[in-house]
């Protein structure tokens, strides 16, 4: 399997290792794309299948798929995506957040519908110790969604610029030490929730990509770069990484 990928970023100032460290939990950028779920045959060209994702944390947390519908695909600024993965839909490895009570992810994505709820990114399934970004969450007004717990926290900004179709750079943050959760979208905060602060942490689950438990809530869009930390990022690293996923989606932050 190939897991040494990542290496080609360490001198880039997009490199997501560098700035979070031992924090970053898993990355994923489609510019590192595979044919198969043993990550050995590239996809790199427009039309090719993509069955794997190279996590490039480090961490070996690879995002692979046994089904054909995901595929390397163009914006009209040249930049590649995922095109398909809702319905494909990838997982990892489980990704041990048992110790973690605080989470920050960060994902570039292009919803092209609000016909029905839609997983971009779940740790978990619905389980205890879990989040999730769902766009949308169902029909208007519920664009989207950031939700994790328990405690139960959820973000459900219903303004009609979040209507499809929607290019953004997502950040969703939770922190259960101070029971507070946050969206951003393009850079800006579109909500918050709170409630009793806890000593709950997150789980020991897999994240899927594209929908639920590789079949159900199917996101219709397209992927780009997805980042998720162990922790409250700081407001210069979610300014950087946001960034760098605005600079391969072409979103732009506000």
């Amino acid at each position: 399997m190939k897991t040494s990928t990542w290496i080609a970023t360490q001198n880039d100032p997009r490199d997501m290792r560098k700035l979070f460290r031992h924090r970053l939990a898993a990355w994923f950028d489609s510019r590192y794309l595979y044919q198969d779920t043993a990550l050995t045959i590239p996809a790199t060209e427009v039309g090719q299948v993509v069955k794997g994702m190279l996590d490039l944390s480090g961490a070996g947390k690879h995002a692979t798929t046994s089904a054909t519908s995901a595929t390397v695909a163009e914006n009209a600024q040249g930049r590649r995506y995922v095109a398909g993965l809702g319905t494909a839909g990838m997982v990892t490895p489980t990704i041990d957040l048992t110790g973690t009570p605080a989470v920050t992810m960060i994902v570039a994505a292009r919803k092209a519908s609000d016909t029905a709820l839609g997983m971009i990114a779940e740790f978990g399934a619905g389980s205890a110790g879990g989040f999730y970004l769902a766009a949308p969450l169902g029909a208007a007004p519920a664009y989207l969604r950031w939700q994790s717990g328990p405690p139960s926290l959820a973000v459900s900004p219903t303004a009609a610029a979040y209507a499809a179709p929607l290019q953004g750079v997502f950040t969703g943050i939770t922190d259960f030490r101070v029971a507070s959760a946050q969206l951003r979208v393009n850079g800006a905060v579109v909500g918050t929730s709170t409630t009793t602060a806890s000593s709950n942490k997150f789980g020991n689950l897999a994240l899927n990509l594209g929908c639920r438990n590789g079949g159900t809530l199917n996101f219709d869009g397209d992927f780009y770069n997805l980042v998720l930390v162990s922790d409250v990022a700081t407001e210069l690293e979610i300014a950087q990484a946001q960034r760098y996923a605005a600079q391969f989606s072409g979103a732009v932050l506000t």
